[in-house]
């Protein structure tokens, strides 16, 4: 038996999955370096829970429906020798992929309220590696 937690974590890594299958999508945490060079070359986004809250709390509806927290973080590393705004231009496509899975989501039966919140880059820091951290919210 699955939480609910798990069920929407995993309707979220299938949907942005189908939607960018170009790039890798895992709900497991891990150092960069782990993942195979080929996949840290695509790009990959990793799906981690963060809080839940803003329950529905009225009679015979107490504790459902909660706001779900949580962060999409993106890896990605260039070929070497690329000079270090190449990295930020890799994050701002992984944060365009990201915008364009949120927008897909509004028809979704599943995830249409999904919220994009805010986007936290490496500036720059880690070339030839690069990294985003988007934080969004669903309701279901």
């Amino acid at each position: 038996m699955s939480s609910e937690l798990t069920t929407r974590m995993e309707a979220i890594k299938a949907s942005l999955a189908a939607f960018r299958p170009q790039r890798v999508v895992t709900r497991d945490v891990k150092d960069p370096a782990n993942h195979p060079r080929a996949d840290r070359l695509k790009g990959i986004y990793t799906i981690v829970a963060l809080s839940e809250g803003d329950y529905t709390n009225v009679p015979n509806y107490l504790a459902q429906d909660g706001r779900q927290s949580f962060l999409i973080l993106g890896d990605i590393d260039l070929a070497p020798n690329q000079i270090p705004s190449k990295i930020e231009d890799a994050e701002g496509l992984m944060l365009d992929d990201i915008k364009a899975w949120v927008r897909s989501t509004a028809n979704s039966p599943t995830l249409c309220l999904v919220r994009l919140l805010r986007t936290v880059f490496s500036g720059q820091m880690a070339s030839p590696s690069g990294w985003i951290v988007c934080e969004l919210d669903y309701k279901p």
